[in-house]
This record gives C-alpha cells, sequence and structure tokens, in this order.
C-alpha cells in the first residue's frame, strides 16, 4: 500500500497504548484508549460518539454529524500531509512545501489544474473507508481511524459548540482555556503520559517535557488549527494558539492540577467581547442532505480508479494510471466535508508560529518523500 505519513502517526500512537503500564497497570488502566486497544471483536458506527463527557445540549442528530465529520478530518489529514517532503526551517525540520492546507483545499475542490498539490490516494491506509457506515475492530486499519477519530472528537468538545435549532454556534470565548479542556479529556481518555504526548504533536506548544518529541511538525499550521478550519471554514481556524507547560511551577504533592495552560496573543484575549454574537452557519439539514449525492460520487470515483488500475501498470515512479481519480474522489471529500459545519467568527490570530528545535521521527526515502520511521518510547 506504501507509507501513509499520518496513518503511521497514529499507529504509534495505538502501539504506545498498548506499552503504557502494559495497558493494565498505572496511569492507562481501564481508560477508553486501553479498551480500544484491546478491542479485538466490536463494530463501531461512524456516527456513534461514545464517552460520558457529550454535552448535554447536544441531541442524537449533532453527536452523529460530528462524529462523522471526524472522520472526514482524519482522511482529509492524511491525505495532504502524506504529499508533504521533510525540509529544514530556522535549523528544524519540518513537513512542508509548496502545497500549504489552503492550496490542498483548493486542489481537492477543483480536482485539479495547474497546482502544486498532488494526492497520493494510493498511499493511503483510510480513503476505502470513507464511506463505510461501520468500522470492524478486527482490522487494524479502521482501528487505527477510529483512534484518529476519537482523538479528533475530544478536542471538538473543547470548542463548546452547540445547536440552536437547525444552526450550529460556537462561544468565541471557549479558546480561553483550550489547552486546559484538551489536556483533561485527553488524560480521561488515555493517562497522563498519552495526553501530552498527544497535545506535543497536535498543538503548538512552549516549554514542552523533552520526552516528548514533536511527531508532527507542520509548516505553518498545527493539526488543531485544521479541525478548526474544517469546523469553522478554510482560513477562519484558531491559529497560533500555543500551549504552555508550566507543570514544574507546581508545588509537590499538589492534587487536581492541570500542568498546562492556553497563551493567548492580545487578540484571543480581546476575544471574549464577542462572545454576545452568534456564528451560524447555513442551514444544517439542507446542508447534511446534499451527503448521500456526495457519498455515491466517491464510490463511482473509487470504482473507476480501481478499474483504470487494471491497465498496464505504471513505470516506477510515475504515478498510476488510475490516478487521474484523485481529483474526482478529492473533490467528493472535500464537499463532504464541506457539508459539515461552516461555522464563522472566532478571532483569528495572526503570529508566525513558533517551533522547539526537535527532531521528529521521520526520514526521507530515496526519492524524496517522507517515511515515518520507527516510534518512540512515550
Amino acid at each position: 500500500m506504501g507509507a501513509s505519513v499520518f496513518g503511521s502517526y497514529i499507529r504509534s500512537i495505538k502501539e504506545t497504548i498498548g506499552r503504557i503500564g502494559g495497558c493494565g497497570r498505572g496511569s492507562g488502566k481501564g481508560t477508553p484508549a486501553c479498551k480500544l486497544f484491546k478491542d479485538k471483536s466490536s463494530i463501531k458506527r461512524v456516527g456513534d460518539w461514545e464517552g460520558e463527557n457529550i454535552p448535554g445540549s447536544w441531541d442524537t442528530w449533532m453527536t452523529g454529524y460530528l462524529s462523522r465529520m471526524s472522520r472526514n478530518i482524519c482522511i482529509m489529514a492524511e491525505l495532504w500531509i502524506t504529499g508533504l517532503d521533510l525540509k529544514y526551517q530556522g535549523g528544524s525540520r519540518v513537513l512542508g512545501g509548496t502545497c500549504s492546507y489552503p492550496d490542498f483545499r483548493q486542489f481537492m475542490k477543483q480536482g485539479g489544474g495547474g497546482s502544486q498539490c498532488e494526492v497520493q490516494v494510493q498511499k493511503s491506509h483510510w480513503i476505502q473507508l470513507m464511506t463505510t457506515p461501520e468500522l470492524n475492530m478486527k482490522q487494524e486499519n479502521q482501528k487505527e481511524l477510529q483512534l484518529c477519530m476519537e482523538i479528533v472528537k475530544i478536542l471538538m468538545l473543547t470548542l463548546q459548540i452547540k445547536r440552536k435549532h437547525s444552526k450550529l454556534n460556537v462561544d468565541s470565548d471557549s479558546q480561553q482555556e483550550i489547552c486546559e479542556k484538551a489536556y483533561r479529556e485527553l488524560k480521561d481518555w488515555g493517562g497522563e503520559e498519552l495526553a501530552l504526548r498527544i497535545m506535543s504533536a497536535w498543538f503548538i506548544t512552549d516549554d514542552w517535557p523533552k520526552a516528548y518529541k514533536e511527531e508532527l511538525p507542520l509548516a505553518g499550521r498545527d493539526m488543531f488549527e485544521i479541525i478548526t478550519e474544517e469546523i469553522m471554514g478554510l482560513d477562519s481556524g484558531i491559529k497560533g494558539l500555543t500551549c504552555k507547560y508550566i507543570g514544574e511551577q507546581q508545588k509537590p504533592g499538589a492534587s487536581g492540577i492541570v500542568p498546562v495552560k492556553t497563551v493567548c496573543t492580545e487578540d484571543v484575549k480581546g476575544a471574549s467581547k464577542f462572545v454576545e454574537k452568534e456564528w451560524q452557519t447555513e442551514e444544517l439539514e439542507t446542508r447534511a442532505g446534499e451527503q448521500e449525492s456526495i457519498l455515491q460520487q466517491v464510490n463511482q470515483g473509487l470504482n473507476r480508479k480501481n478499474n483504470s488500475e487494471q491497465g498496464a501498470p505504471a513505470h516506477p515512479g510515475e504515478p498510476p494510471r488510475g490516478a487521474h481519480m484523485a481529483g474526482i474522489i478529492g473533490g467528493a471529500i472535500l464537499t463532504l466535508a464541506l457539508t459539515c459545519l461552516s461555522v464563522y467568527g472566532l478571532i483569528r490570530i495572526f503570529r508566525p508560529r513558533e517551533r522547539r528545535r526537535l527532531i521528529p521521527l521521520w526520514t526521507r526515502r530515496s526519492n524524496g518523500r517522507i517515511r515515518y520511521t520507527a516510534g518512540r518510547g512515550g
């Protein structure tokens, strides 16, 4: 199948879950993450949202809507990140290139035509799961997609998304403690060690423990920003939010203290004055009604791709003959993602990203693409 950079990263998280305390001792004992790791038989519906932390204002329709959206976010992130190259920026290694995330989104929407981007569908671990209503925990790639979805849904909880009639809004004051909320939710889900490791990769961080290397060093973006962009609209996500580790400043023996805090620029600190204004989407029922036809397009695109690839093989280094279907499939995926929330109005933070000089676990392959190497401990 080839290397999926993001898929390989999620697999390493799964393996870490199994190693933490033997997934039966210590902070990982009995956690939802551990239960998912041990699950070898269940069938999970993509539209189901498991857990006890679902806001009381969320009804069944809303939880299903956001749960399916989490799958779209994971697959879109996988397709984009797998096409990036390992580069050096300011003395640090970063995953970047000529295809920024906004460029990728536009490319997926248009299906090609002079873009700097490419979509390597053949390397995706999850593209074939774009339309399935269920995930089988016997299949490792399906379990890994479920794992990614659970992380995305946990981070969605930090945004205080609310439904009002047929519209959704986001409390723009919610970003004041996003890092604290993310840590609490992730710790409840998988324990402290896993929470700190995931946050080091999905957020911009400051003074983070050196034991947790930055495994997704994206140039100009972080995963949390990508999640908020899919929810709020392209270039309308939360940009530049930083999680600062303050654990060493806490008094020994203190209980119930969150060792991280959200670092806000003046723009974010001033966002609370907009809290009374609703930032609403289009009519959600109308948008959700478009999904059936879009799913059919994805299925048709996958079928045509498979038929095309049955022809003569491409020469080494060339795209498969079915690769022209990437634009068709990608356009359908993006349109499906766009049928989800489009909440506008959270304040943009125009601040350059600052990265710690950490060595990510990536190496170049001979053809210049990226390969995920052995997972690190802890």
